[in-house]
C-alpha cells in the first residue's frame, strides 16, 4: 500500500466523511428508542454536530489540507483514551445478572452501544497512526505554524473526563438510601413485582424527585422512569 503524504491523506479522508455519515444515520435511528432522560428537555432537536465535523475534516483531508492534521491527530488522541476509559468501567456499571439478562433478550440491541464504542476506539486508533507516520510528521515538522497542545494531554484529557464524573457518582451522588428505597417502592407499583429494578440515576428539583431504572427480568430488558413529590 502506497504510503506517501498524499494517499494517506486521502485515505483518512475518505474514513472520516463514511465514519461520519455513519455516525449521522446511527445517530438518528436511535431518537425513537424509548429513554429516561434526568433532564428538563428531553427531546432533542437536532443530530449530533460530530457527524459534520467528521465530514467537514475528511473534505479538508482529501483536499491536501496539512493544517489540521496536529488538531485532528491530537482529538484521535482524546477519543481514543475516552472510549477506552469508558469501556473499562462499562462493566462496572451494572451488575452481573443484568449484563447477563441483556445478553440473552436482546445481544444485538442491548450491546450496540458497546460495539459503537469499541468501532470508535478503531477508528481513532487507525486514524492517529496514520496521521503519525514518517511522511505526515515530516511535512507538518517543515511548517512551524502548525501546532496543538501536547498529544500526552489528549490521553489524559480524555481519562480524566471518564473518570471524574465516575468519582463524583461514587461518593457525591449517591442517591440517600432512603430516597432509593422509595423508588424501587414506586417501580415496583408501577411496573409490577415481575423485575429486578437497578437506578440508574435520581435528581431532585424544586421539590420533585425522578429516578430512572433499568427493569429487567429472564424475557424483558428496559429503562423505565418514576416520579414523585416530597
Amino acid at each position: 500500500m502506497t504510503n506517501d503524504k498524499g494517499q494517506i491523506l486521502t485515505r483518512v479522508g475518505i474514513v472520516l466523511i463514511a465514519v461520519g455519515i455513519l455516525e449521522f444515520a446511527y445517530f438518528w435511528s436511535t431518537l425513537d428508542d424509548p429513554q429516561c432522560i434526568l433532564s428538563s428537555n428531553p427531546s432533542p432537536t437536532s443530530s449530533s454536530p460530530g457527524s459534520a465535523i467528521l465530514v467537514v475534516l475528511g473534505v479538508l483531508f482529501l483536499r491536501g489540507n496539512l493544517q489540521i492534521v496536529p488538531l485532528v491527530t491530537w482529538l484521535a488522541a482524546l477519543i481514543l483514551a475516552y472510549f477506552a476509559s469508558n469501556l473499562i468501567r462499562l462493566p462496572f456499571l451494572f451488575p452481573t445478572d443484568f449484563w447477563v439478562m441483556a445478553f440473552r433478550v436482546d445481544p444485538v440491541g442491548n450491546f450496540m452501544p458497546t460495539l459503537v464504542k469499541i468501532m470508535a476506539i478503531a477508528v481513532a486508533f487507525w486514524v492517529y497512526t496514520q496521521l503519525r507516520a514518517a511522511p505526515i510528521m515530516s511535512a507538518v515538522r517543515s511548517d512551524h505554524s502548525y501546532s496543538a497542545p501536547p498529544l500526552k494531554l489528549a490521553f489524559i484529557l480524555g481519562i480524566v473526563l471518564v473518570a471524574v464524573p465516575l468519582s463524583l457518582k461514587f461518593f457525591y451522588l449517591t442517591p440517600d438510601s432512603a430516597i432509593e428505597a422509595k423508588a424501587v417502592e414506586i417501580a415496583r407499583i408501577e411496573y409490577g413485582e415481575g423485575y429486578k429494578y437497578f437506578v440508574r440515576g435520581i435528581i431532585e428539583s424544586n421539590g420533585q424527585i425522578r429516578a430512572c431504572f433499568s427493569a429487567y427480568n429472564e424475557q424483558e430488558l428496559k429503562v423505565v422512569p418514576v416520579e414523585w413529590e416530597q
